[in-house]
C-alpha cells in the first residue's frame, strides 16, 4: 500500500553506523594507567652498557672532511682511547671525547652531541654523521697546516 520509503531512513542508518564506529574506536583505546602494565619495567640503557674493545675501536680512527663553507674542506681527527673516542676538531683544536652507545653510535658526556658512522659490509668505517645533520667522509688527504 505505501510504497514511498521513509526520508529519515538514510539518515537513521548514517547515525547508527556512526555510533557503531565511534563506540569501537573508543573500545579499543588502552585504559588510562594500564597501557604498560603488562610490560616488565626495564631500566634505561647506561653509556657504559656498550664496551667497545680498543682493538676494534682502532677502525673508527682517522681524519674526516666536511665542507661547512662550498669550496672549503674542514677536517676532524678521530683517535680511539680505553673507554671510546676523541674527536679533534682541526681548525681550532678543541677535544671531545665520546663514549659508545652501541656498536656505531658515540655520545659525548652530556649526550648534546651525538655521532653515527657507517660501516661497509667489509667492516670499514666510511663516514661519520654528527649532530644528525653533517656527514663527514673518512679520507686520507689531510695535510697539516704549514704555518709561517
Amino acid at each position: 500500500m505505501y510504497n514511498r520509503k521513509s526520508p529519515a531512513l538514510p539518515f537513521g542508518k548514517k547515525i547508527v553506523v556512526r555510533a557503531a564506529l565511534l563506540i569501537g574506536c573508543l573500545s579499543i583505546r588502552p585504559v588510562p594507567g594500564m597501557a604498560n602494565a603488562l610490560v616488565p619495567y626495564l631500566p634505561p640503557a647506561h653509556p657504559s652498557d656498550t664496551t667497545i674493545s680498543p682493538r676494534d675501536l682502532k677502525a673508527y680512527e682517522g681524519y674526516y672532511k666536511f665542507q661547512f663553507e662550498k669550496g672549503t674542506d674542514s677536517y676532524i681527527h678521530i683517535t680511539a682511547t680505553q673507554k671510546g673516542l676523541v674527536l679533534k676538531q682541526m681548525w681550532d683544536g678543541k677535544e671531545i671525547s665520546f663514549t659508545p652507545q652501541s656498536a656505531l653510535d658515540f655520545a659525548n658526556s652530556d649526550g648534546n652531541f651525538p655521532l653515527k658512522f657507517t660501516k661497509e659490509r667489509n667492516g670499514k668505517i666510511t663516514h661519520v654523521l654528527a649532530f644528525n645533520r653533517d656527514l663527514w667522509t673518512k679520507t686520507n688527504d689531510y695535510k697539516q697546516p704549514v704555518t709561517k
